[in-house]
């Protein structure tokens, strides 16, 4: 049965070789038919209890090894990722949790021998699944009642928890494992002192006279215990208490309350508590939520940190039912708390113990409504609206429909396709049918019997919706790369690809180019056509000194037609950058110019352009080559950009553009007011871009909310309002920023 599953399984991308998600599956199935099959087989022998234990351990082992083998074959057929890292990770997960199926069935077996019943046979049965079942239930309890959303179940193995955090943090299953280990030698000792009666029936325990053996058993039993009971400490399971208490911070403002690790800076949690219950305020509103409850924010300070101590490294959650939300530390403002904020505080609307939108009364979630309700309620800041990008995906014919978004095929897709379709569909309902009729459809209300109106017809009348929106050529070019991606579920060994390229780039990033490249071509052999992997190839050559060498890689990018435009844009624009580099000047300008006009996003815009600008300018160039591009095998050289910096500020008084560098690297450290007098002088001596006249105005309204100065922030907000440059969802943004700042 195990074989004929994954036979079929394995027809699937992320089941076609031994993977984390195939470890998953294969967690939840094997152990609890590993318990079942040695339930039933211990019921028909009368060997002694070591020879029971035995076969248990052999049945526990033949079942993993079936759905192993399976896996491997179709590996062979698939090509293989990493055939030894996923078989272990297999032999640590099912592999190890089938062979505790197997023991613990024969137990319930011996225990159901002992009841006089009708249907022992039964009793057998359910007992051995009672085993890999209620642990699975244990698990599920503890995720509904902490914090925590990553599992270790002596069956399953480990659950990471984030289906998008595709880099999975290093986790102690190794250690988890060794909890096992004792489990499986304790009660080895165990069954070594039990025989059969005198009729071959039930077991009985015997004196061996092997005191130094019992200790033992005894031993390896209390190390269990002590594993489990200290299993905050070894990072097993975690609660909202032990939590707090290895954070250590804690700061009350208003209706938010938040616990952060005691590292952080005072001032920027003060600054985000203040933030967060103004968000409040705005969400709840928006919502039509009166008087909503507090909102716990838990603020960690590192991925690894929140990785430990809650799962989810990357991926910032909300659990509603506990108004909770968990993030990573980041600049000021916050650019998802507000996302999260929409999701805690949607329990007031949602239904079921999860307080969610969902069917079957809310046990079975809806996420492109739950994921479409924050998207709509925390519009990102950013230059294009969920609307246009949705229109961008209709032209692309990448939308996906309304049955995919609002199902669980929501999950199939990329993250950022389904996420921004779905916020634009009901950001729509919203503006066209009302606050009141979202919240009864997020409450579990059917939405065609709210409006009137069939799938079918508000799909139409959606799509006409979007017609109606003025398209962006720049950012049909950007959408092309941004949303025409397969979902993880999609892609193939996604979880090794993604960190073997994590580990490259790091390599690149300090420097140690012979590893990146060693590192990239490995990904190579996985993945031909990996964009970055090519990119990390070409960028290898060119800050080795190759220029010809990474000139013919990024071209080859650049002619490759299976890449979109985007992607080829940013080949061209590392190819400019060889030319500002060598003092091709011309060559330069051209390609910066160009890619200018079909940049989409305003800041690109704004590189390009003071590229361009500096191009031959003897002090500019320099400092800009050092800050955005580099000159030698680390890329970006801060210390070397500073200083040329300062040169180009002393040798152009007249120019203020280079105190407007200085003034971001303040404004990137939080270091707000020496921003504002690097920005403040940038103003007066001049002579700046449009560009980075309007971003001066911007870093300006921030930096003085950040400091508390609301007539500050309404002045600089005034000049950025005023900008014929500026767009809109980028004044939306700022105009919400000062509603919210508080002294």
């Amino acid at each position: 049965m195990v074989a004929l599953l994954f036979a079929g399984l394995g027809w699937l991308t992320p089941f076609s070789q031994p993977t984390y998600e195939l470890s998953l599956v294969a967690g939840l199935v094997c152990p609890g038919v590993a318990a079942v099959a040695t339930a039933l087989d211990t019921r028909r022998q009368r060997g002694h209890g070591l020879a029971t234990y035995g076969r248990a351990i052999a049945t526990g082992m033949s079942v993993a090894l079936a759905a192993l083998g399976v896996a491997l074959l179709h590996g062979v057929r698939s090509t293989m990722c990493d055939p030894i890292g996923g078989t272990v990770q297999f032999a640590l997960g099912p592999g190890m949790g089938s062979v505790l199926g197997g023991v613990w069935g024969a137990a319930a077996a011996e225990v159901a021998r002992r009841r006089d019943t009708a249907r022992p046979r039964a009793w057998a049965v359910g007992l051995a699944l009672l085993g890999p079942v209620g642990s699975m239930a244990t698990g599920v309890a503890l995720f509904y009642a902490s914090p925590a959303v990553f599992a270790f179940d002596p069956f399953v193995g480990f659950f990471s928890g984030a289906l998008y955090d595709t880099v999975l943090a290093d986790d102690p299953l190794w250690r988890y494992r060794a909890g096992s280990v004792a489990t499986l030698l304790a009660a080895a000792v165990a069954a070594s002192h039990l025989e059969r009666d005198a009729q071959g029936g039930r077991l009985r325990w015997v004196r061996r006279g092997r005191p130094g053996l019992v200790t033992f058993g005894v031993a390896c039993a209390l190390v269990r215990v002590g594993m489990v009971i200290g299993g905050a400490e070894f990072g097993f399971w975690q609660t909202a208490g032990t939590i707090e208490r290895t954070l250590g911070g804690r700061r009350v403002e208003g209706r938010c309350i938040v616990v952060f690790d005691r590292s952080l800076d005072r001032d920027h949690i003060a600054r985000f508590a203040r933030d967060c219950d103004a968000h409040i305020e705005r969400v709840s509103a928006w919502l039509q939520v009166e008087d909503p409850a507090p909102v716990t924010a838990y603020v960690f300070r590192t991925l690894a940190d929140k990785q430990r101590l809650m799962g989810a490294a990357r991926t910032s959650i909300a659990k509603p039912w506990r108004r909770e939300i968990y993030l990573n530390d980041m600049a000021y403002p916050h650019t998802v708390v507000e996302h999260e904020l929409v999701h805690a505080l949607a329990a007031d609307l949602g239904r079921g113990p999860f307080r969610i939108a969902g069917d079957l009364g809310g046990w079975l979630p809806n996420p492109g409504l739950i994921e479409g309700l924050a998207v709509a309620g925390a519009p990102r800041d950013e230059d294009l609206s969920a609307d246009e990008w949705a229109a961008a995906m209709k032209d692309l014919r990448v939308l996906p429909t309304l049955e995919s978004l609002f199902s669980l095929s929501f999950l199939t897709a990329a993250s950022s396709t389904s996420y921004t379709a779905a916020g634009s569909f009901v950001g729509w309902v919203r503006e066209r049918f009302g606050a009141d009729v979202v919240g009864r459809w997020y409450g579990g209300e059917a939405l065609p019997a709210l409006t009137g109106a069939s799938w079918a017809m508000l799909e139409r009348d959606w799509h006409a919706h979007l017609d109606t929106i003025v398209r962006d050529e720049a950012a049909a070019r950007t959408a092309q790369r941004r949303f025409d991606r397969p979902g993880v579920l999609g892609r193939r060994c996604p979880h090794v690809i993604d960190e073997r390229l994590a580990a490259a780039d790091a390599e690149l990033g300090a420097g140690d180019i012979t590893a990146a490249r060693t590192a990239y071509t490995a990904v190579g052999r996985l993945d031909p056509d990996n964009e970055r992997m090519r990119f990390g190839l070409a960028e290898c050559a060119a800050r080795e000194g190759d220029e010809d060498g990474a000139r013919a890689l990024f071209g080859a990018i650049v002619d490759d037609d299976r890449y979109v435009a985007y992607t080829h844009d940013r080949a061209r624009d590392r190819m400019a950058a060889l030319d500002l580099r060598h003092g091709r000047i011309d060559a330069a300008v051209a390609a910066y110019r160009d890619l200018e006009e079909h940049a989409s996003d305003s800041g690109r815009q704004r590189t390009y352009d003071l590229l361009a600008h500096y191009a031959d300018d003897p002090a500019g160039r320099p400092a800009l080559l050092a800050l955005l591009i580099g000159t030698g095998p680390k890329g970006p050289n801060e210390v070397e950009a500073l200083d040329r910096i300062g040169r180009w500020r002393a040798a152009a008084p007249a120019d203020g553009t280079p105190n407007y560098l200085f003034g971001r690297q303040h404004f990137n450290r939080g270091a707000y007011d020496l921003a504002v007098e690097a920005f403040d002088e940038a103003q007066r001596r001049g002579g700046l871009r449009p560009a980075v006249a309007l971003e001066v105005d911007r870093l300006l309204v921030v930096a003085h909310c950040a400091r508390g100065r609301r007539p500050a922030a309404e002045t600089a907000l005034a000049r950025y309002m005023a900008s014929p440059v500026s767009r809109p969802r980028r004044r939306d943004h700022l105009a919400r920023l000062v509603s919210r700042c508080r002294g």
